[in-house]
């Protein structure tokens, strides 16, 4: 697990710095998701607002699985079940 405070967000002075909470929850999660990637023990789970969510940095280690057949035209992110 990275430690989390390696993705704090500086503020040096109150009202200065502008960011987005979940982006950088999507950082560490794929940071996460990058570092248990061999034991493959660590799964996110959720709607098909991913990227909405601005959790898409997640999309630079993983795909959205589904137990369904795809039919194009897809999301470039998704991928069937093995």
């Amino acid at each position: 697990m990275p430690d989390f405070r390696d993705y704090a967000v500086r503020v040096p002075k109150p009202g200065k710095e502008i960011a987005e909470a979940t982006r950088i929850l999507g950082n560490l999660l794929r940071d996460v998701m990058k570092r248990n990637a061999d034991a493959n023990n660590f799964r996110v789970f959720g709607p098909d607002e991913t990227a909405s969510n601005r959790l898409d940095a997640l999309f630079e280690v993983t795909s959205k699985v589904t137990m369904e057949p795809i039919k194009p035209p897809t999301n470039i992110f998704q991928k069937t079940a093995a």
